[in-house]
């Protein structure tokens, strides 16, 4: 593949991107855009993956698609991003719809807190009332957004450095610069 989205580092820094403009999103409308950019985004390392290992083929998929669907979380992802994409989900073989493994997602009321670093060096956190989403995975585990978003993140860092595949995280900073 040739373009922007290049490599699966690439693509994993751009879903830690999509992470941190859903938490810091002020309207309900852009934090549910960002979230699902970030499930989209995060769902295409699968194949992103397939990609860089060469692994080609249903069969020799099929071991990997199998483990990540045990895994709430990605199965979540999966719905969401597909969801959207293709309205139902329907059974690869049969073409009948299924029911979404994902139980719930809402938006709620949250706290983010804000970091402040005296000249002394103490650490001050101030809370405020923010908007958050709240998804209810398959096992029935609730998960705010932020949580959600990086506990994704760490899933696929996990998996890929058990493979070979090193993936470098952002500064704050560099998250900032590409999110305005």
């Amino acid at each position: 593949m040739s373009g922007l989205l290049d490599s699966i580092g690439v693509v994993w820094r751009k879903a830690e991107r999509e992470a941190y403009r859903s938490y810091h999103a002020r309207s309900k409308t852009h934090k549910a855009d960002h979230f699902f950019n970030f499930c989209v985004t995060a769902h295409s390392l699968r194949d992103f993956f397939f990609e860089h290992q060469g692994i080609h083929g249903r069969a020799a998929r099929a071991q990997f698609h199998a483990d990540w669907n045990r895994e709430p979380l990605l199965v979540a992802v999966a719905d969401i991003a597909n969801l959207s994409k293709h309205f139902e989900l329907r059974d690869a073989e049969t073409g009948q719809p299924k029911t979404p493994r994902v139980r719930r997602i809402h938006h709620g009321a949250g706290t983010t807190q804000s970091v402040y670093v005296t000249p002394s060096g103490a650490i001050t956190l101030i809370p405020s009332p923010s908007r958050d989403i709240i998804v209810t995975t398959s096992d029935g585990s609730q998960h705010e957004l932020w949580a959600f978003q990086i506990d994704v993140l760490d899933h696929w860092r996990a998996f890929l450095a058990k493979r070979g595949v090193r993936v470098r995280r952002q500064t704050v900073r560099e998250m900032k610069d590409h999110c305005g």
